[in-house]
């Protein structure tokens, strides 16, 4: 059956035929130079028909010959028209035998392609980001993406080692494949590992350098090309050779025609950078030296100035602070006199007071004794009436009256007695308590009266002690201020002054003359110089 149908169709189909289709597999075979081709096309329904090519190593040439005039690598998903012969044999079964690929065909298709990656990524919008971004006018770190042990990488590395040994700028290099199926998830991984670093890079440089243009063309790719668009790190390409593009180069921030073109340029923007800051650096060390003149000159002036007043000022806070003193030391003598006084008239009017008092006193207790004299007296005087009275009953009533009128006066001499008694001692009492009392609240208006001198004169040694110590201290701060613009302070500091042979300070070259000596004062020490040359510098300002 099967040699039957191989002689039908080698009847039937005889001859060669141009055709359209995809590649779908390509397999090389090593030991026969054959080249195995899986091909395949999909209909408008969406059927995938697939059949089985070989290129016998006898046309392996051909495949050379179009990879080289197109640029463009014989691999998986392109599109070509080749010109077959359909044979079958019972072994292997239906194979179609490339003889001839269309490299026209295939060019216009790979301009096809690149022109519609072009228009995705212009209705993305995403077209110009990395383009925009400002480009780096300085470089500290920077990431390098290339296929390992590449030669072009070799070449970077040159003098990007270099720049590293000297701790002008770090490379982080991040392996990918450039080459074969894998290349597009290898590049795009590793733009984002380097996304995902803890470092901040200046720029990214995707150099790869060497190949065919077949090898170049196949890293023109949508994903890539919109790897490099959404990079927020500007991107350096340096891929191809000095005639070589590629589509990365067109969304990259900048395209090199080399690896070592992109070094260059990094190497010699760093190295002119540090040139420049070498120059800023000396012009602001000029300028700062001037600067340090004019003000040691200002600070010399401002001391002679100083020196002159200093006397003059101290004398006038002396003058000022005796002055300040005195008013102070009058004024608080004079409080002390008013108090003094005041506590000296308090003190005679309440002693006046007391001797009112007591005198009020002893006036009382001597109305009493008059009283108690003068009732003691009635009672004298009614007792002789009495007696007189019973002397008379006695010798008019006989012996028992009189017995009887003995007893009543016994008996009311006895009463006027007992009364007169209880009133002086009564008196004496009131006259003991009184002249307590007097002496008890003397006591305390005296010790009220100390207490009141006492907290005064606390009062007013503090206040002039708080005065005296505030005008100390304006004294301590006005002398430090003058010590601190003192010149032998001003030496210690790292100053200096020249002086000429007359010991005056010297302000401008004016002064100055050739072979001149001159005296350079230093904190320790003086040096004795001789100027060779004068030249006078213009102030910029």
């Amino acid at each position: 059956l099967l040699s039957y149908v191989k002689g039908i169709i080698n009847h039937n189909l005889k001859g060669k035929y141009w055709i359209t289709t995809d590649v779908l597999k390509v397999n090389g075979n090593n030991i026969n130079g054959n080249i195995y081709v899986e091909l395949g096309s999909t209909n408008n329904s969406g059927k995938q028909t697939k059949a089985q090519g070989v290129i016998w190593s006898n046309h392996a040439h051909i495949l050379h010959s179009f990879e080289q005039e197109t640029g463009i690598r014989f691999e998986p998903n392109l599109n070509v028209m080749i010109l077959v012969e359909v044979k079958f044999t019972p072994e292997y079964g239906l194979k179609l035998n490339i003889v001839n690929i269309n490299k026209s065909y295939s060019v216009g298709a790979f301009e096809l392609k690149l022109r519609r990656i072009r228009l995705h990524i212009h209705d993305l919008g995403e077209n110009e980001f990395n383009r925009n971004l400002k480009v780096p006018l300085e470089f500290t770190r920077v990431a390098v993406i290339s296929p390992e042990n590449a030669a072009g990488l070799g070449d970077f590395k040159t003098k990007a080692d270099l720049l590293e040994r000297y701790n002008l700028c770090s490379f982080d290099y991040f392996a990918a494949r450039f080459q074969g199926p894998h290349r597009v998830n290898s590049i795009v991984t590793a733009f984002a590992d380097l996304i995902q670093n803890e470092h901040e890079y200046d720029a990214v440089c995707v150099i790869r350098g060497g190949g065919d243009k077949a090898s170049l063309n196949e890293l023109s790719e949508s994903k890539l090309a919109r790897a490099i668009c959404r990079c927020r790190i500007p991107v350096f390409t340096g891929i191809g050779h000095d005639n070589d593009s590629v589509l990365l180069d067109e969304y990259s921030n900048s395209s090199f025609s080399t690896p070592s073109m992109v070094i260059n340029h990094i190497y010699h923007l760093i190295i002119n950078n540090a040139v420049q800051a070498r120059k800023h650096f000396q012009s602001l060390k000029n300028h700062t030296i001037h600067q340090c003149r004019n003000q040691r000159l200002e600070h010399i002036q401002n001391l002679k100035l100083i020196k002159n007043g200093r006397n003059s000022v101290l004398s006038k806070w002396r003058h000022d602070l005796d002055k300040e003193y005195n008013v102070m030391l009058f004024n608080s003598r004079h409080q002390l006199d008013q108090i003094q006084n005041t506590l000296n008239n308090t003190y005679s009017n309440f002693i006046q007071k007391v001797k009112l008092d007591v005198n009020s006193q002893r006036f009382s207790i001597t109305q009493e004794k008059t009283t108690v004299s003068t009732k003691s007296w009635q009672c004298v005087r009614e007792s002789n009436s009495l007696i007189n009275n019973y002397k008379s009953h006695l010798i008019v009533g006989g012996f028992n009256s009189a017995q009887l009128s003995k007893q009543k006066l016994k008996h009311q001499l006895s009463q006027t007695q007992y009364y007169a008694n209880k009133q002086l001692l009564e008196q004496k009492n009131i006259l003991e308590q009184t002249w307590k009392d007097i002496k008890q609240q003397v006591v305390v208006d005296v010790k009220q009266a100390q207490q009141g001198i006492t907290y005064t004169l606390l009062n007013l040694t503090r206040y002039v002690g708080i005065l005296i110590h505030h005008h100390k201290s304006d004294l301590i701060a006005q002398n430090n201020l003058i010590e601190a613009y003192n010149p032998q302070k001003i030496l210690d500091r790292g100053f200096s002054l020249i002086l000429d042979s007359d010991g005056s300070v010297i302000k401008s070259i004016v002064q100055t003359h050739l072979k001149q000596p001159l005296y350079i004062k230093l904190k320790d020490g003086v040096i004795t110089a001789e100027p060779i040359h004068i030249k006078k510098v213009i102030n910029d300002e």
